[in-house]
């Protein structure tokens, strides 16, 4: 899970320069790399300079314009695409094959794929994740990865909050919201792959649903039926409106909508799968309480 050495090379060629640049404009160390000592710099430096970058984005745009080491075209849309960085606390979750799993610790708690450079996270970290960081998040060609500048916190993350993450990373996981990447014309999925995702998305929800309905003690038949209700649901949210929906997103008006369009002689045995459905969402968190509450009283009126 770390870039190709050439891709880390290049990385540096450019970073490094920025940040030279950025220190030489603002002033904020009086020697940005270390004396005697080609192309190294002194770390806790090295985080007060980009700290200085990003709180005077102008000095991008400047260095961009000038472009004082003749970079070509490529790199120079390689470090415009920097504006997108994310800055701020992570939760280094876990480490995967291709990638770790940064969450972030603002109200969004957004979830990231995030490569590493010379080494992966896993190296670097490895025992001791979950770890608290501060860090930015950089785009760099079609992958996320960090500057390779953090300040590590030494917590200890207790059951509770490590269920927290477990269920932030496992939500973003189902609805395919895990973040790989920061450019927006990127984030900006077209329909086409919006509408791809929703199938998957409802997959995963209706295999976790199916093992609720099972730990409820139901049989096998009600099992079955439940799910093709659900599963036809699902179905509906996607035909009702122009935006494709998942199980994961749909409000009171595809609710009320699907079972208005169902015929009488099956609005009894739909209502009772729906009401399982909204349950099992409130249970596992993936429905908000109230929001739940509110939707069995719909059906129930219905």
């Amino acid at each position: 899970m770390c870039l190709p050495s050439t891709q880390v090379s290049q990385f540096y060629r450019l970073w490094l320069p920025l940040l030279n640049f950025a220190n030489e404009t603002l002033q904020v160390i009086p020697s940005f790399f270390v004396k005697g000592a080609k192309n190294k710099v002194d770390f806790e430096n090295a985080i007060k300079v980009r700290d200085a970058l990003w709180e005077n984005v102008k000095v991008l745009d400047q260095f961009i314009q000038s472009n004082p080491f003749q970079l070509s075209a490529d790199e120079i849309s390689i470090v415009d695409n920097w504006r997108h960085h994310r800055q701020g606390k992570f939760i280094i979750f876990k480490a995967l094959k291709k990638y770790a799993i940064f969450i972030s610790q603002d109200e969004n708690e957004e979830v990231y794929a995030v490569k590493g450079l010379k080494s992966s996270f896993e190296e670097l970290f490895g025992p001791y994740l979950p770890l608290m960081m501060d860090t930015v998040l950089l785009p760099f060609n079609d992958e996320i990865i960090t500057d390779g500048l953090f300040r590590s916190y030494n917590i200890t993350f207790g059951s509770g909050i490590r269920r927290n993450l477990k269920s932030a990373y496992d939500d973003a996981r189902e609805k395919g919201e895990i973040i790989s990447s920061l450019l927006p014309e990127t984030q900006a999925l077209p329909h086409e792959i919006r509408v791809a995702k929703v199938p998957k998305t409802n997959e995963k929800v209706l295999g976790t649903f199916q093992k609720y309905l099972y730990a409820s003690g139901l049989s096998t038949n009600t099992v079955i039926r439940d799910i093709l209700t659900i599963e036809s649901f699902g179905q509906s949210l996607v035909k009702q409106q122009p935006d494709p929906a998942s199980l994961r997103e749909f409000g009171k008006n595809e609710l009320s909508s699907h079972h208005q369009l169902l015929p009488e002689t099956e609005r009894k045995t739909v209502k009772i799968s729906l009401k399982r459905f909204i349950s099992f969402l409130r249970d596992t968190e993936r429905l908000d309480w109230e929001e739940a509450e509110y939707f069995l009283e719909l059906i129930k009126q219905s």
